[in-house]
């Protein structure tokens, strides 16, 4: 799903005055931050996808997404991390 976040601003009463993006590209191996960061986002979608996923799937998910489990993300020394996010300036009308 993909917002329209222009336009969500302006209908809440502010002008976008600027626009950007932001590219983040880590190697492996992850330090330990990096590799919270990738847990945290794999449990998130683990939380949104418990309706969608088949079993065998959410299990692999789950792997990963553990603190505990030997296949999880925190274990692994070929992870690698690619970010890309939008931001928006704005100010209030």
């Amino acid at each position: 799903m993909t917002l329209d976040w222009p336009a969500l601003l302006t209908a809440a009463g502010f002008t976008v005055v600027d626009r950007g993006e932001l590219e983040l590209s880590v190697p492996a191996p992850l330090d330990d931050t990096a590799r919270r960061y990738v847990l945290q986002g794999l449990q998130m979608s683990q939380r949104m996808a418990v309706d969608r996923l088949d079993a065998d799937d959410l299990a692999t998910l789950a792997a990963l997404a553990s603190e505990d489990d030997a296949h999880s993300v925190l274990n692994r020394d070929d992870l690698t991390l690619d970010v890309d996010r939008s931001f928006f300036l704005a100010r209030r009308d």
